[in-house]
C-alpha cells in the first residue's frame, strides 16, 4: 500500500494502555478497554470503554476523569478534537455533551440532553470541520457549533425526509458522506443539505455491511464486513466472515485490501488506522 495510508495493528496498544492499569483508580472506572483516541498538542486522551483518561506528551502523567474530577456525565459514547477552539468535546450516552478546555476548564452543554425526542441520544461517530463537529445520530445527522456551544442543524437523509441511523460521518474538501449499517449517503457541500432530496444514496449488497468510513489524503475509504455462505451441505451454517477496505475511485468503490482480521477503521490526522483481531 501507499505510505500515505498507514495500517496500525491495534494489538500493539495494550503496550501503552497498560501503563493505566499500574494505577489503583478512585473512580473504578472501566479505563482497559481503549475505543478512541484523540491527540492535542499537549495531551493524548483516550477514550476506555464509557470512561476517560489522559496522558501528557511531555511529562506521560496519567489523569483520569470521572463526576469527581469534573466532568459532567457519566459514560462516554463518543469524542473529538477541536484545534481551532483548543478543546475536547465529549458526548455521552444521554446525549449531554462536556467541553475540556486547553486551561483544564470543563464547560456543559446540555441541549441535546434536555430535548424530547423518540430517538436515542448517543452520538454514533464524529468528524470536526472548522467550528462545526458533524455528529451521527440514531436519527440523522446533526451539527453542534463548537465555538458558540450550540446545536446547528439536523439533516433528515432518508428518502422521504425520514429517520435514518446513522453510524458513520466523513468529510472531503467537496462532499458529505455519511453511512448506515446497509446504505452509504452523500451530498455536494455547496448543496442544502437540509433538503432531502439533495442526497444521493447507493445500497449495499445484501451480505455487506458498512463497518466504518473515513477520509485520508482527501480520499474516501470504507471497512465493510462480508458474510461468506458456505454452500457445503456437510458445513450448512458454519459461514465465514471477512472484511475488505475500500475506496471510493471517481465514483465508484474498488477493494484495495481483503483480509479477515480486520475490525476496525479509524480516520486521524489525515492519517488512516486498521485495527486487526489477535
Amino acid at each position: 500500500m501507499k505510505k500515505n495510508l498507514l495500517v496500525l495493528i491495534l494489538c500493539l496498544l495494550p503496550s501503552v494502555f497498560s501503563v493505566a492499569q499500574m494505577y489503583s483508580w478512585q473512580s473504578h472506572l472501566a479505563y482497559g478497554q481503549s475505543k478512541h483516541v484523540e491527540v492535542t498538542p499537549t495531551e493524548i486522551y483516550v477514550q476506555a470503554g464509557g470512561a476517560l483518561y489522559s496522558i501528557n506528551r511531555k511529562t506521560e502523567q496519567i489523569t483520569t476523569y470521572s463526576k469527581q474530577d469534573g466532568l459532567n456525565g457519566a459514560t462516554i459514547a463518543q469524542l473529538t478534537y477541536s484545534e481551532r477552539n483548543h478543546c475536547v468535546m465529549l458526548m455521552y450516552e444521554d446525549g449531554l455533551i462536556d467541553f475540556i478546555y486547553s486551561d483544564g476548564s470543563i464547560v456543559p452543554m446540555t441541549d441535546v440532553a434536555i430535548k424530547e425526542m423518540t430517538s436515542a441520544k448517543h452520538a454514533n461517530a464524529l468528524v470536526v470541520d472548522a467550528d462545526t463537529a458533524f455528529v451521527a445520530m440514531p436519527f440523522g445527522l446533526m451539527t453542534i457549533n463548537m465555538a458558540k456551544r450550540q446545536v446547528g442543524e439536523t439533516y433528515y437523509i432518508g428518502s422521504k425526509g425520514d429517520e435514518v441511523n446513522v453510524t458513520g460521518v466523513t468529510l472531503t474538501e467537496d462532499s458529505m458522506f455519511v453511512t448506515d449499517s446497509k446504505n452509504i449517503y452523500w451530498i455536494a457541500r455547496k448543496d442544502n443539505a437540509m433538503d432531502y432530496s439533495n442526497w444521493n444514496s447507493m445500497q449495499l449488497p445484501e451480505s455487506i455491511s458498512c463497518v466504518g468510513i473515513g477520509t485520508c489524503q482527501d480520499t474516501v475509504y470504507m471497512l465493510v464486513r462480508r458474510v461468506l455462505k458456505c454452500k457445503a451441505k456437510e458445513n450448512a451454517g458454519q459461514d465465514s466472515i471477512r472484511y475488505a477496505l475500500q475506496k471510493n475511485v471517481r465514483g465508484e468503490w474498488k477493494t484495495i485490501e481483503d483480509n479477515q482480521t480486520f475490525t476496525r477503521m479509524i480516520a486521524h490526522d489525515n492519517r488512516l488506522y486498521i485495527a486487526q483481531q489477535g
